[in-house]
């Protein structure tokens, strides 16, 4: 019988033969969806690994059984093989002919395949390394055993056939081919040396940074005995070539960037469109292809953090902001660039712990990076753009003290902190330049400067620490501020307004949303003593935007704490967003002495350190542009590639080089497999439905786009993810904005075909913004339309929210 491919229209044979043509000529992590087109099925799924056990499946039902004798001299010798091996990378060719598949070309596709399974395992983080030599050496067993049997039995039975000579020696050598298929796997040594022939696994690199004595504990006493100190770095030259050879990487960072140099300056979305990096650019030709580069350190615990034997490390991390959103946040893009023991900061000094950071930084920028691409080599500049941490950390990279009791505490300015208990407004006058930095390095006394000691990244030649504008609204917003204000609003409300009890029914009943994977934990009686609510920074800035939801009936609107609570949320409106409009800078200037004012009139409490640096964000945004480009959760995010790991190792002997290793090898199968950078569409199960059917159908049946107008039968799934934003029914699209405001509609259904996406919504009659909850009231309508997801405002789904009365609200996530 014939089998069609379910990505193309190619007619087969024999089922090994489909299989072998979807896998090698087809990209399936590129597809989303796999149609069953044997007889009378038409079962659709969403990932090829289903659609593969389902038509062995369903292939067998309908197929007529044959002749034993018969099937073994009618099958390719090619379909015999490839139902034996997985298919190829995409770069080998093999023909589907009735000519044998070449012996050369055969152990080359069994070899990439043993590559692609070794390397799959390195990259499970829970998995220890010695795990790895043990399933090798057990698959390899395994296979040697059965294949010597099946090996034997498969000659016999060609030889009774009198199959051709020539044919049963290809077969038997076929056979011996698979025996060995990991002999060049064997042992960890040989993989990780074939691995570096490949190019694939780029190594660490050992520095060492100094010898110092210590005592040893021996039988005869204590012995003096000398110890080697070693910080590791990740070639990042090697690294950012191989990622930029990665298919779509490299144009399609130069895409984004060109995007970004053609929109107008009404709008501020990325680094790359604001004065610092136009200073950095200054430095190459116009015909220069030049790239920023971010760099964050951060402390991360290999051990339990509560336990006796905590070893913390310091990590440094590199990302690009020229990819385009979809891409920047994926942990994949973060590239590990240096680790070693935090410790070591009390041994030695930044130039030896950072310097083979601050060397291949400084070759970035003035070397580059030959590139291939399909136009041919190109030389790529990286320049160093802004350092990125939480505050202490920053402080002690840029050499300014790192307690924030001291008295010159700030980065940007040299305010004293017994006036930044009560400054409302930015000091212009007293912001940090090249020159005065560099005079209060010579003066070399921390108590009236703030500055410990010269920052080792102001070697490199585009960066100075006075010219780092950079803020984390994570750790100041969420961390900080949102919980100093929460704190001496529920102080003031509970019992005035309502109890603590009525606090945590309303939160226990509240419906988060389907978009929401946090919700907001129970409030301790305790909290006003303690001065803490046992939130997480997350869980706190939800507590705060959706406050107003859930007991803002209760507080009356002249409050001046909840008019507080109402100021600060406008402050993180700003903060949250994605794009901004250019002159936001002044709005936001107003809105934080606002904020800043009341507070201490309000609370009666001093301003504290983040408070503080609240009052450079609006310079911070105009030289470096939004705060969530700043924003470093996904960085903190990527220290689980160290931590899982740490976790499944039990030797702490170089745990920087073993966790350094561990962290290449998962990259190594990433680079093997040389898939696309760009995210791919994935759709949840769904089931083929009639549009004529649906409510509403001669009302958005004008709005459906084109390629559904030949068939009014379609896919409707359960779920769609593009560009990593999931959209399910039930969640609200923020479709545009006119002048009366934003326009809601609810998603009822999505459907889906050849790759094309629909949403069917239902729009919602936007009442107007609530000020007192901070989120717009609305209701439901009877007026239907299909929307494209690239059609949409902003990408971002949100939810209906209700009040205790019913009424239906919508938060916007930022500003518009």
């Amino acid at each position: 019988m014939s089998l069609i491919c379910p990505v193309c229209p190619k007619v087969v044979h024999t089922l090994p033969t489909l299989k072998f043509h979807v896998q090698n000529d087809h990209k399936t992590n590129l597809y989303s969806m796999f149609v069953c087109k044997v007889e009378n099925c038409g079962r659709i799924f969403s990932k090829y690994n289903s659609y593969s056990s389902h038509v062995t499946v369903c292939y067998g039902k309908v197929s007529k059984p044959v002749d034993s004798a018969t099937s073994i001299t009618s099958i390719d010798v090619d379909e015999n093989i490839s139902s034996v091996f997985t298919p190829p990378e995409p770069e080998v060719v093999v023909t589907n002919s009735d000519t044998p598949i070449n012996i050369v070309t055969l152990n080359h596709v069994l070899k990439a395949s043993a590559d692609k399974f070794v390397a799959q395992l390195y990259a499970k983080p829970k998995l220890p390394r010695s795990y790895v030599q043990s399933i090798v050496k057990g698959v390899s067993s395994f296979v040697s055993i059965f294949q010597s049997e099946l090996k034997n039995l498969v000659i016999d039975t060609l030889q009774e056939c009198q199959a051709p000579s020539d044919k049963v020696d290809h077969i038997a050598n076929s056979f011996d081919l698979t025996v060995n298929a990991f002999s060049h796997l064997s042992t960890e040594y040989r993989r990780i040396q074939h691995f570096m022939k490949l190019g694939s696994y780029v190594p660490p690199v050992s520095h060492k940074i100094g010898v110092l004595s210590s005592s040893k504990s021996t039988k005869c006493g204590k012995k003096l005995c000398y110890k080697s100190y070693y910080v590791h770095s990740i070639p990042l030259k090697i690294v950012l070539k191989k990622f930029l050879e990665l298919p779509d990487c490299f144009q399609t960072m130069l895409d984004y960037m060109n995007s970004l140099s053609l929109e107008s300056d009404a709008k501020k979305e990325n680094f790359m469109q604001c004065k610092l990096w136009k200073e950095k650019r200054s430095r190459y030709k116009a015909e220069d292809i030049v790239f920023p580069i971010n760099v964050y350190c951060d402390s991360v615990e290999s051990n339990n953090a509560l336990g006796s034997h905590k070893t913390p490390l310091e990590a440094v991390y590199v990302s690009s902001p020229s990819l385009p959103p979809e891409c920047q946040s994926s942990l994949d893009n973060i590239f590990l660039a240096l680790l070693f023991k935090s410790s070591y900061k009390k041994l030695f000094s930044h130039d030896k712990l950072f310097g083979p950071l601050i060397s291949m930084l400084i070759s970035l920028e003035k070397d580059g990076i030959i590139v291939s691409t399909k136009d041919g080599d190109k030389k790529v500049y990286f320049v160093t753009s802004l350092l990125l941490g939480d505050n202490k950390g920053l402080n002690d990279l840029c050499g300014i003290i790192d307690c924030f009791s001291g008295g010159f505490f700030c980065r940007f300015c040299k305010c004293n902190k017994s006036v930044t208990e009560t400054q409302c407004v930015e000091d212009a006058s007293l912001l940090r330049t090249e020159t005065s930095y560099n005079e209060d390095v010579a003066i070399g006394d921390p108590s009236s400067t703030g500055v410990t000691k010269p920052c080792v990244f102001n070697k490199i030649p585009s960066f100075h620490v006075s010219k780092n504008f950079s803020v984390d609204h994570f750790h100041d917003m969420a961390e900080g501020i949102c919980h100093y204000v929460a704190l001496h609003l529920l102080k003031h409300c509970i019992p005035k307004y309502f109890s603590i009890e009525t606090l945590n029914d309303r939160i226990r009943d509240f419906n988060y949303g389907c978009h929401e994977s946090n919700k907001i934990p129970p409030i301790s009686s305790s909290f006003g003593s303690n001065r803490k609510l046992n939130m997480s920074g997350s869980e706190t800035l939800m507590f705060v935007r959706l406050l107003g939801l859930i007991v803002g009936d209760l507080v009356p609107e002249d409050d001046p704490f909840w008019k507080l609570h109402l100021k600060l949320n406008q402050i993180l409106d700003i903060c949250l967003a994605k794009s901004l409009p250019s002159n936001t800078g002044a709005k936001l200037r107003v809105l934080v002495k606002e904020f800043c004012t009341m507070y201490v009139t309000i609370t009666g409490d001093t301003l504290k350190a983040k408070m503080h640096f609240l009052l450079h964000y609006a310079l911070a945004f105009e030289m470096s542009s939004t705060f969530e480009s700043m924003s470093t959760k996904r960085y903190e995010s990527k220290h689980r590639d160290l931590t899982v790991p740490a976790h499944a190792t039990t030797s702490r002997v170089q745990i920087t080089f073993t966790l350094s290793m561990r962290h290449q090898l998962a990259q190594c199968f990433r680079f093997l497999c040389g898939d696309s950078i760009l995210p791919s569409m994935k759709i949840g199960p769904g089931d083929i439905t009639d549009l004529s059917d649906i409510e509403g159908f001669l009302m958005f049946k004008k709005t459906l786009p084109d390629s559904f107008v030949d068939s009014l039968s379609v896919l409707c799934v359960s779920w769609v993810e593009i560009k990593g934003t999931v959209y399910k029914p039930g969640q609200v699209l923020l479709v545009s904005v006119n002048l009366n405001g934003p326009v809601f509609a609810e998603l009822l259904s999505i459907f889906v075909r050849d790759e094309t996406v629909s949403f069917l919504v239902k729009y919602l009659l936007n009442i107007g913004p609530n000020e007192h909850v901070h989120a717009f009231a609305v209701s439901s309508t009877e007026f239907f339309a299909c929307k494209q997801p690239e059609t949409l405002y902003d990408p971002l789904p949100l939810s209906i929210y209700r009040d205790v009365s019913g009424q239906m609200y919508v938060p916007l996530r930022y500003g518009l």
